[in-house]
């Protein structure tokens, strides 16, 4: 949130999620949240502002597990399951760069999903109704499905993903939104040749930037088309508020900048 302020999630099956928050800048940390259940396993946070926050988690019963806070991640409680939508048998998300999860900046919530279902879910606000698109992209197994989503807007969204067993796959690893009438999801043609990718980020109103272990790609007209950039492997990036620079981290504690 600030040079003194951040938040961090850690992932792993059960007690190994985790939520620290620090307010010194890094000198401390003060561990807010557990995850209580051996089944649960935290894949990504996003928040709307300093105070609002939604966290995504695998499953633990038949509904999506999403905690909420209030308070800039001090404090976490569970969203009521009658307000969820059900997840297919053997549909979660990954945890692989943390970006499963998304506010557009009307404060909608965004999901992308995996494994042997890939969805694309979104609702206007926590205890409405939700939407739930069926994604054309790579699934259909435990490594496969939707790695990452970035909403710039409520009407422009790129997802990205693939298999993470078989990175070299491509044809069906870039899903754009589509409305003609209603909402749909195509992959796009220029996509052809992207591998594998766990991240996808806006850098303005018409660029974007997606990396994963076989690299990063990069699109100027909305997601139609892509190119390679970089051949390094990252698992997760963000953008600068100015839309200058990107930094990736990925294995064995890679951190990179890139710059345009």
């Amino acid at each position: 949130f600030s040079a003194e302020s951040a938040v961090l999630m850690s992932a792993g099956p059960g007690d190994a999620s985790r939520i620290y928050k620090t307010t010194d800048g890094g000198d401390s940390w003060k561990l807010c949240y557990t995850n209580p259940d051996s089944l649960g396993f935290f894949d990504g946070f996003d928040f709307l502002n300093d105070k609002e926050g939604i966290m995504f988690s695998d499953p633990v019963d038949e509904y999506l597990n999403l905690l909420h806070t209030e308070d800039g991640g001090e404090s976490w409680s569970r969203v009521p399951t009658e307000t969820l939508p059900e997840v297919g048998k053997g549909e979660y998300a990954f945890a692989a760069s943390g970006t499963s999860i998304r506010y557009d900046p009307t404060g909608g919530i965004w999901l992308a999903t995996g494994g042997e279902v890939s969805r694309i879910l979104r609702t206007v606000k926590l205890g409405r109704e939700w939407l739930s698109w069926q994604s054309p992209s790579i699934q259909g197994n435990s490594a496969s499905g939707l790695f990452s989503i970035d909403p710039l807007s409520s009407l422009r969204v790129v997802a990205v993903g693939g298999d993470y067993i078989e990175m070299d796959v491509k044809g069906k690893n870039v899903v754009r939104q589509v409305r003609v009438g209603e909402i749909s999801w195509e992959i796009p043609e220029g996509s052809a040749e992207v591998p594998f990718m766990e991240c996808v980020r806006w850098i303005s109103n018409y660029d974007l930037i997606a990396c994963g272990p076989p690299g990063v790609w990069y699109s100027s007209d909305n997601g139609i088309s892509w190119e390679a950039i970089f051949e390094a492997g990252f698992h997760t990036m963000d953008v600068s508020k100015r839309g200058r620079s990107a930094w990736l981290a990925g294995n064995k504690g890679l951190v990179s900048q890139i710059t345009w």
